[in-house]
């Protein structure tokens, strides 16, 4: 019997809703799934794969049909499905008695069509969720993927770990809800860090940045939202904790560069989707709920981060330490430029709150100065320069008072970088004046001041930071022939008259 001689004896929509889900309908098409999936079983045993696709993929289209036939039904369960699903999974029984890798990565594979089909069903109301079938799909691809790390089954724990995000992401797609997708992966991922293999961790990471991205960009409510980034977050410092030789390796998908494609989910890959939020044409009132929305999920997102990076700094793991301070960067960067309407200082806050990650991790680098790297160094420079460009004054003097801190904080161990580290206050004072920020440049000359007045209490300085920068000046006719970077002052010559102007302001 075909799928469609349901659809024949159901007839209009509310009697389909009251007569579908009866047994004695559904019985002739379980017949024929019975007799499909016993020819699976054997075919499974003699290991003949091909055979054993094409009748999960016949599976797979039934569902599809059935779906379809039960559009207008919103019926919060379904018998049928579930009947499915629980004769799939005496499949990977046999499969996990065999230690079959390949049979376990094809059922996977016809779970996660038959999940995403299950996405079309329609929800009472349109709530904010997934169907129950889906959120069954989900539950027994988690079942099949820790089953398989008990077995050290590794190949077959990842795919069902990709059905269980590819589901996921559709159900978010369809009804802005993960159907259990983000808890499972992040349930699996907590037991599995635990263990020594990087694999599966790396896939559930990348599986988790693309569902809470997703998620983002389908506008699910914010604080479920937090709440999921706040499980990646305790994922995260376990996997730094217990993982801590492939951290880096494992997290890349959350930390890696928005400059690179391959981490087009990443941590500022999420901001940038949180963002597209509130950009268009709505009411006013909306728009302010919208804004807050922004707010909200990117303080998440700092958070989640600001966690990660300091469980990283306690095991001084410099490569990650500054994968997330680059991130950081990356978002501040973003958040400065960033106009709202409702929010006349739009994203200073988290701004500020990504500049004070990004001082905590250096402040928990004591005695060690392998994260203040230059390309550190440049980006808080950059920062600042952003910060005037965008017209945020109060941004370019935070972030100078921070610079300068963290020169105080590592003179002691680091003088050179230290050093390094200040004349680059001196550089933003120095476009600051060429620019009429006034402010800024005052803000940048108190700092040099404050430092050097510091340093000269423990030791007799041979020449101050302003004398050196005065040299290079004499010697070179540009401020910036101490140090060419970054980006050899932005391609610009600061003029000696710059300079000089700096020079006389008063701290």
């Amino acid at each position: 019997p075909r799928i469609e001689d349901l659809a024949k004896r159901t007839g209009s929509s509310f009697i389909k809703q009251v007569t579908f889900h009866r047994e004695d309908i559904h019985e002739p098409t379980k017949i024929v799934v019975r007799q499909v999936l016993d020819l699976v079983q054997k075919a499974i045993g003699k290991r003949e794969i091909e055979t054993a696709e094409i009748g999960l993929k016949s599976v797979c289209n039934i569902v599809a049909e059935y779906v379809e036939v039960r559009s207008d039904d919103s019926t919060p369960d379904d018998k049928f499905i579930s009947f499915i699903l629980e004769q799939l999974k005496s499949l990977s029984t046999t499969a996990f008695d065999n230690r079959d890798t390949f049979t376990l990565r094809v059922l996977s594979n016809a779970y996660r069509e038959i999940g995403i089909s299950t996405t079309r069903i329609p929800l009472i109301g349109g709530a904010q969720t997934s169907h129950e079938s889906t959120n069954l799909v989900v539950y027994h691809l988690k079942e099949i993927s820790l089953n398989a790390i008990e077995k050290d089954l590794y190949d077959g724990s990842a795919e069902a770990i990709r059905s269980i995000r590819d589901v996921g992401a559709n159900a978010l797609k369809q009804h802005s809800g993960d159907a259990l997708a983000i808890h499972s992966l992040t349930e699996i991922g907590i037991k599995t860090s635990s263990g020594k293999d990087w694999y599966v961790p790396r896939e559930i990471c990348g599986g988790l940045s693309m569902l809470i991205s997703t998620a983002i960009e389908a506008g699910t409510n914010s604080t479920r939202i937090g709440l999921d980034l706040e499980s990646v977050s305790k994922l995260s410092v376990k996997i730094i904790t217990t993982l801590p030789v492939n951290a880096e390796l494992i997290l890349l998908p959350f930390f890696g560069p928005k400059s690179k494609t391959f981490f087009k989910h990443s941590a500022s890959m999420m901001v940038a989707r949180a963002l597209q939020q509130k950009n268009g044409e709505f009411p006013i009132i909306e728009i302010r709920a919208r804004e807050k929305y922004v707010q909200d999920v990117i303080e998440d997102i700092v958070r989640m981060m600001s966690a990660s990076g300091l469980a990283a700094a306690k095991i001084k793991d410099t490569m990650l330490c500054s994968d997330i301070a680059q991130s950081l960067f990356e978002i501040a960067s973003i958040c400065i430029r960033e106009e709202f309407v409702t929010f006349s200082e739009g994203l200073i806050d988290r701004v500020d709150e990504a500049i004070a990650s990004i001082l905590s991790l250096y402040q928990a680098f004591v005695g060690s100065h392998a994260i203040i790297t230059h390309e550190t160094l440049d980006n808080l420079v950059f920062l600042a320069f952003e910060a005037m460009r965008s017209e945020r004054e109060t941004v370019a003097i935070d972030v100078i008072k921070n610079m300068t801190d963290i020169s105080l904080r590592i003179y002691k161990e680091h003088k050179h970088k230290a050093k390094e580290l200040v004349t680059r206050v001196v550089m933003v004072g120095v476009y600051a004046v060429d620019n009429n920020h006034d402010s800024i440049a005052k803000s940048s000359r108190i700092q040099i001041h404050r430092y050097e007045s510091i340093i000269a209490e423990e030791e007799d300085l041979q020449k101050s930071i302003l004398d050196e920068v005065k040299s290079s000046v004499e010697q070179h006719g540009n401020v910036m022939e101490l140090h060419q970077s970054p980006e050899q002052f932005l391609r610009k010559n600061l003029s000696s008259e710059s300079w000089d102007k700096y020079r006389k302001l008063e701290p």
